[in-house]
């Protein structure tokens, strides 16, 4: 299942404070989670409390570019497409003929969880995607090693 590319707009209020308290690097990171997860929020919230007045200048200029931006006029801010890697999560599942929330109790996570990972909106931690690279390599063998868990506990 191919992921649909996410747009990502940098506007010149947060570019000016970014380009402030983050490297290139760091904003490159902040580009990609907000891509990730959308719900993210301001994580920069609490080193910018000190420049109150010029925050809300910011937010005010971002708002405006904003409006204008999503009018089709043209404006600084920066498109940035990013397509988010294919998590597999759903198809570990259809091979095991599960349901979200079968495959969710399986793994041990919440089914809002396995549902974010099959739309792309988040990415599975280090260990949830090993268990579903190991589940698309043995399908069989995870579900009896479960099934022997699950009879222990």
């Amino acid at each position: 299942m191919a992921k649909r590319p996410v747009s990502v707009i940098e506007f010149a209020g947060y570019r000016r404070r970014a380009s402030e308290l983050l490297t290139d690097r760091q904003r490159d990171a902040v580009i990609d989670m907000v891509a990730y997860e959308p719900t993210c929020g301001d994580i920069m919230e609490r080193k910018m409390t000190s420049k109150r007045s010029r925050l809300a200048d910011d937010i005010r200029a971002s708002l405006r570019d904003a409006h204008n931006h999503a009018s089709g006029k043209t404006t600084k801010a920066i498109v940035h497409r990013v397509t988010p890697k294919e998590t597999d999560a759903r198809e570990a599942r259809l091979m095991l003929g599960l349901s979200q929330d079968e495959f969710a109790a399986l793994i041990g996570t919440g089914v809002g969880t396995v549902r974010k990972w099959e739309l792309g909106t988040r990415r599975p931690s280090g260990a949830a995607r090993t268990l579903i690279s190991v589940i698309k390599k043995e399908p069989k063998a995870v579900r009896r090693a479960l099934a022997k868990a699950n009879e222990v506990a």
